[in-house]
């Protein structure tokens, strides 16, 4: 089943009223389709509440309400099962990988090689490839207890020589990577 990302930009202050708004909105129709989690943007752009369903919205879009001053939606692709952490109360790292024309499959073979290795130290929640919006890019999302542990995880992977073989053979192929820290809203089932 595809993914969906949707990223909302709101007025400063909103985002928890904006991300409640979506909360029971999704509450009401889940058999349409369900929220697997939602945000706020802690680092990275700021004033962002971001939200992962489990499918394409199907119909017109609902009126944004108060508060939402743009909204980006991208389809998304599983490359792995989406994995909910073993327990509540962490921090998520939303990476965006752009890579050169073509060459995502690649580097997801490349990934999925070394990820064992990464995994000893934190385990990704979900990985997709970009379906619509800009072409060549792939999402992953992290879960850490905090940012300390964050560090601590990518600092031990980056002395690992497979995920360091792994960095290396991707440098080539990436364009740009881009990184969001987000703190879970109150209701997200991923907290």
């Amino acid at each position: 089943m595809k993914h969906e990302l949707c990223i909302e930009s709101v007025t400063p202050g909103t985002v928890s009223e904006v991300m409640d708004h979506t909360w029971s909105t999704a509450q009401q129709s889940p058999a349409v389709r369900q929220l697997e989690g939602f945000w706020s943007s802690e680092f990275g752009v700021l004033n962002q509440a971001v939200y992962l369903w489990n499918g394409p919205f199907e119909g017109p879009r609902p009126q944004a309400i108060s508060g939402v001053r743009s909204r980006e939606v991208t389809l998304l692709q599983p490359e792995m099962p989406l994995r909910k952490p073993p327990s509540a109360g962490n921090i998520y790292e939303l990476r965006t990988y752009r890579l050169r024309p073509g060459t995502v499959p690649q580097w997801l073979r490349l990934l999925h090689e070394a990820l064992p290795v990464r995994e000893k130290y934190s385990r990704p929640v979900g990985l997709w490839s970009v379906l619509s919006g800009t072409p060549d890019q792939v999402k992953m999302l992290w879960v850490y207890p905090d940012l300390n542990a964050r560090m601590r995880a990518r600092a031990e992977a980056a002395r690992e020589p497979v995920w360091m073989e792994f960095t290396k053979r991707c440098l080539e192929l990436f364009l740009d990577m881009h990184s969001v820290i987000l703190l879970p809203g109150k209701n997200s089932p991923l907290a």
